[in-house]
Parts: C-alpha cells; sequence; structure tokens
C-alpha cells in the first residue's frame, strides 16, 4: 500500500531530520516518533523512526519499526534494504539476504540494492551469489569504482585471482585513493607470485583505519630501495608491525640490511625478544614498546622489507629457511623432557589466536580454526607422542578431545620456550596461525591444514610452499569441511610412523 497522502509528512521528516544532521539526535528522534505515532499508516514515517531508532542503538524497537513500516507497504524499499542489513550484521543472513532480495526487486535498476545483497552473500560465505549481484550491479552502473571492488574480493574468495586482479585494476583505474582496494589487490598478486607489484601494494596497509593503531612514525628517514646502495655503517631500525606469525614470516629479510653492511636495530613483540636475542645480522633486539633507538639513520616497518629489498618473486626467498632457531640451553633442557623410544613426536595447534582490532580478523580468526575433535584419530596410531603447543583460545577442548595430549604450555615463559620444545619434535601439525610460521621459519617439518579461502601466503591448490620447504599442505576441499583434509593427513601420519619403523601402514596406502 502506498503511503497516506499527507502534504505535510515530508515537511515534517525533513525538519525532523535537520536536528539530526545539527547534532541534536535526541530531538530528531523525539520528532520523528511524534510524526510515527501521528501517521501510523505510512510506511515511510515508520521506517524514518525505525532508522532512527537504530541509530539510537535500540536494536529491538528499530525492528519493529521497519517490520510495521513493511506491514504496511511490503514493497518499501528503505525498510526492506535496513531491516535486511540490520538483520545480516546480527549475522542473521538467512531472513536479512531474502529482504535484500525483494529490496533489489524493488529497485531493480538501483546498483547499491545489488551491491548491499552482494556483500551480505559475501559475507555469508555465498560468493559465487555475491558475484552475481555484483555483476548485476556492474550491469547498472559500468564505471563504479566500489562495485569493482567487490567484485575483485568475491573473485578473490573464489580462487578467481585473475578475473580479481582485473576487478582490483578496473577499480583503481575509476578510484586511485582507494586504499582498500589496493590493499585486497595486493594480496590477489602475491597469490599469484607477482611479489614485485604485490608488495608495492602492499604499503597500501598504512591508510587503512585499522592499521593507524599500528603506524608507527618518526623524525628519522623511512628506508627506501634508494637507500640500500649507501647502508654500510648505516643504522636501520626494524620494528615489528602486526601479528607473531607476520614477524616470524618476514624476519627472514632482516639479515639482508646486515649483509649490505647496516646496523640493525630490530624491534619484536614483548613474548619475542628473548627467542630473538642474537637474530642474525641483528645488533641490537628490543620490545616493540621501547623508545625508538636514540640514533640511527632510517627506520622501516618489518613487513615493508620485501618492497624495499625489491623480493620480485617467489625465487628470491630460496634458501632461507631455517633462519631461526631457539636458545640453545633451553633446547637441550626441554629436550630432555621429552621421550627417547622411537616414537614420532608430534606437536599440535588447532586454533587460530584472534586478534581483535578487527572484526575481518575475528571473523577468519574462526573460520580458521580446527575443533580438537577432529584429530581425535591421532590417538589410535601407535608411534606417536602427542603435545599440545596450544595457549589460550582452544585449550579448553582437550580434556573432553579423548587425545592422549602432553601439555607443557602452562610453564611457557614465552616464544622461546614454544621453541625449544618444537626444536625437539619430529613435526608440526597446525592450523594457519603463528606457530606454524615459527616452526617453518625454524625449518622444522610442518603439516599446515588451511581453511578453503587460501590466504594469499599459501597460494591455491598446492601442497607445499615458497616460504618454508619443509611444509605440506592439507586444504579444506569445501568451505567449513574439515573431513578431507584430516583424513588425507591422517593416511599420511601412518605412512610415515611406519616407514620410521619399516612397516607397511595399517589400513594406509603405499
Amino acid at each position: 500500500m502506498a503511503d497516506a497522502g499527507d502534504a505535510g509528512l515530508g515537511a515534517a521528516l525533513d525538519a525532523a531530520f535537520a536536528l539530526h544532521d545539527a547534532g541534536d539526535a535526541a530531538g530528531a528522534l523525539s520528532a520523528v516518533a511524534a510524526i510515527a505515532a501521528r501517521h501510523a499508516q505510512s510506511a515511510r514515517a515508520q521506517a524514518a523512526h525505525a532508522s532512527l531508532l537504530e541509530g539510537a542503538g535500540r536494536r529491538a524497537e528499530a525492528e519493529a519499526a521497519y517490520r510495521a513500516a513493511l506491514g504496511i507497504d511490503p514493497a518499501h524499499y528503505g525498510a526492506l534494504t535496513n531491516l535486511g542489513l540490520l538483520l545480516c550484521r546480527d549475522s542473521d543472513y538467512g531472513p536479512g539476504i531474502a529482504l535484500l532480495e525483494r529490496a533489489a526487486a524493488a529497485a531493480p535498476q538501483s546498483a547499491q540494492a545489488h551491491l548491499n545483497l552482494g556483500a551480505a552473500l559475501e559475507h555469508a560465505r555465498r560468493n559465487e551469489e555475491a558475484l552475481v549481484a555484483y555483476e548485476a550491479a556492474l550491469t547498472i552502473a559500468p564505471d563504479n569504482a566500489l562495485a569493482w571492488h567487490d567484485r575483485a574480493s568475491a573473485a578473490m574468495s573464489l580462487g578467481m585471482i585473475d578475473a580479481a586482479i582485473a576487478a582490483g585494476e578496473r577499480a583503481l583505474s575509476l578510484d586511485p585513493q582507494a586504499h582498500d582496494t589496493r590493499w585486497n589487490l595486493s594480496h590477489a598478486l602475491l597469490f599469484r607470485g607477482d611479489f614485485a607489484r604485490g608488495f608495492e601494494a602492499f604499503e597500501a596497509r598504512w591508510q587503512l583505519p585499522s592499521m593507524q593503531a599500528h603506524r608507527r612514525d618518526y623524525a628519522t628517514a623511512r628506508l627506501a630501495r634508494s637507500d640500500l646502495p649507501h647502508l654500510a655503517g648505516k643504522t636501520v631500525f626494524v620494528h615489528a608491525e602486526q601479528g607473531f606469525g607476520d614477524t616470524f614470516q618476514f624476519s627472514r629479510f632482516v639479515p639482508r640490511l646486515a649483509a649490505l653492511g647496516a646496523r640493525v636495530v630490530l624491534h619484536v613483540q614483548p613474548a619475542l625478544t628473548r627467542l630473538y636475542a642474537g637474530f642474525a645480522g641483528c645488533a641490537e633486539i628490543d620490545s616493540w614498546d621501547a623508545p625508538a633507538p636514540r640514533a640511527c639513520d632510517f627506520h622501516t616497518p618489518l613487513l615493508s622489507l620485501p618492497h624495499v629489498l625489491g623480493v620480485a618473486a617467489p625465487a628470491d626467498l630460496a634458501g632461507q629457511a631455517p633462519y631461526l632457531a631457539a636458545p640453545a640451553a633451553l633446547a637441550r633442557r626441554w629436550g630432555k623432557r621429552l621421550p627417547q623410544d622411537g616414537r614420532l613426536r608430534v606437536g599440535l595447534v588447532w586454533a587460530s589466536g584472534v586478534r581483535r582490532f578487527d572484526a575481518g580478523m575475528v571473523e577468519t580468526g574462526m573460520v580458521r580454526n580446527l575443533p580438537l575433535a577432529f584429530l581425535k584419530p591421532l590417538g589410535a596410531i601407535e608411534g606417536l607422542h602427542l603435545l599440545s603447543l596450544q595457549k589460550g583460545e582452544g585449550e579448553d577442548e582437550i580434556p573432553s578431545s579423548g587425545l592422549p595430549l602432553t601439555d607443557w604450555t602452562g610453564e611457557f615463559a614465552d616464544f622461546a620456550d614454544t621453541a625449544a620444545v618444537i626444536a625437539a619434535l619430529d613435526l608440526v601439525i597446525a592450523v594457519d596461525t603463528g606457530l606454524a610460521h615459527l616452526a617453518g621459519a625454524m625449518g622444522k617439518p610442518v603439516w599446515l591444514l588451511i581453511r578453503h579461502e587460501s590466504e594469499w601466503r599459501w597460494q591455491g591448490q598446492r601442497s607445499d610452499s615458497d616460504w618454508y620447504p619443509a611444509m605440506r599442505i592439507y586444504r579444506q576441499e569445501a568451505p567449513g569441511d574439515w573431513r578431507a583434509p584430516v583424513a588425507t593427513l591422517i593416511e599420511d601420519l601412518q605412512r610415515l610412523v611406519a616407514k620410521r619403523r619399516g612397516a607397511p601402514p595399517s589400513g594406509g596406502k603405499e
């Protein structure tokens, strides 16, 4: 039903929203509530009231008002859109997407309607459908930079790397200042192995709001590629910037600065200072919350090193691992506690630590995790000694797992202890988290269990890694389904144990 005709309704709503624009949110809400009461049969009035209720954080009342608007006019575009987005923000994707589909049907020539639908579908991990929605938006608005950005994102999630790169480049041609687009493009380029362009685009991270807390600016000059020929005798301050895994992965590049004659000062997370003491090529190691060195010639974020050093392709990584080692005395002490009975000593990591500074990281962290119960068949393989390397999230799964796990993690003071235990292991089985990078950096065999939507570091459809030569990768065949990769890993582990014993694996394949 169309709104009841009241010539004054539009003017009254405009006046109320003018209050909101002027900073009087409470006054605007009060005014619109009165208008909605007077125009109880106006979908427009009810939807306007709902939007201000939502802005005030009164979620349940907002939902009721949106539903009241749709009860009056089931095709009201604003109510369909806003209620759909509201439900999707609460991860109520089924009903939310259904409403956004109705909104797109109500406004078939609205590119924004299709973009809203596509974004909801993508968050629900229905990426094929999201791509269709984005393409519908581009049919209507072929020069819409956001639509190209979104198309690139969906294509990347589907493993359509060339399409993701093409869409990202098109988006940037339309909006060169779209830093999030450039950041996403860097991942697609790195995924494809185009490290030269990928690491250049990777620098766009510093323009993202989510990275501002990690940005460190100094009066000292930022290290550039043109400075490399003149580094002899210069001091370069390198500072870690993100997660533990990033530090483990990218610290491989630090010795290259020393090889150019630089004196290198490296600051890492506090939990890593003991592990990195004596790290090759570093004259000084400190915590990242310590003051910057008083005298230095250049500084650089750690993850900018491959761009500065001109790392152009995966071949440039050859011969780097191992480049990190546990303190020798600590490794001997922990090693003595491990059994020396010929069993294969295997460390397990099944949950990724979730970084809270970005909602996207939380979602990514959750889908990286593997319920420990999936690894219960390991307990039936004779010839294994299983150790937990899991600290924090996921530890509470141990008692109910049924796995015979040795767990010394409560005695770990920091990552130096973790590395010391890893040094004495034969194998680490891990999800995509910092400990996989630590074991890889130490040259330890790592069997990595990763989600279906592969990250750029692990590229696509490969079972090996350019970053860590001793790594073997097991991928989900379908999003969220760990059964196939775990089954393959268990078969491979049975074969490995049998080979160690000199006998064929029980039930396994030769």
